[in-house]
């Protein structure tokens, strides 16, 4: 209970706090608004192909939970249509390559669903100086 005799509400655990302690840090630092927060992006950081990390907000546009999107590879959220676009172009970027970072893609959401999407992509470096791709999704349908 809090000083004024209410019931503190339980705190629901954020996509970081499901990393290990080390990318909890980290993301305390990174450039994302705090889970409580509102925010109108969903925010993502990818290693190897796979998201490490996603906001409240990308779970609610994806149709997930934050704990369902956790460790999902690309392919499993990219429609396969748009597939061989985003991972040509993140070839390219992680190889230094100019590519446009702003597009529009088709995503695959919870319960079969498909969206239109505006991604905003680039790169950044980890906690034990790995290469993500960091990025922000909005909505365009």
């Amino acid at each position: 209970m809090s000083i004024l005799g209410r019931k503190k509400k339980a705190k629901q655990k954020s996509p970081s706090e499901l990393t290990s302690p080390d990318w909890a840090r980290w993301l305390e630092v990174a450039p994302f608004p705090q889970e409580d927060e509102p925010c109108l992006t969903g925010n993502f950081l990818m290693e190897n192909g796979r998201l490490i990390y996603g906001n409240v907000r990308l779970a609610e546009l994806l149709g997930y939970s934050a704990g369902e999107l956790i460790g999902k590879k690309l392919e499993e959220l990219v429609h396969p249509l748009d597939l061989e676009l985003v991972s040509d172009r993140n070839n390219a970027r992680l190889h230094g390559l100019p590519v446009p970072s702003c597009y529009e893609i088709r995503v695959l959401c919870g319960g079969g669903q498909t969206k239109r999407v505006l991604i905003n992509v680039t790169l950044t470096t980890g906690p034990q100086g790995q290469t993500l791709t960091v990025g922000s999704v909005l909505p365009v349908d």
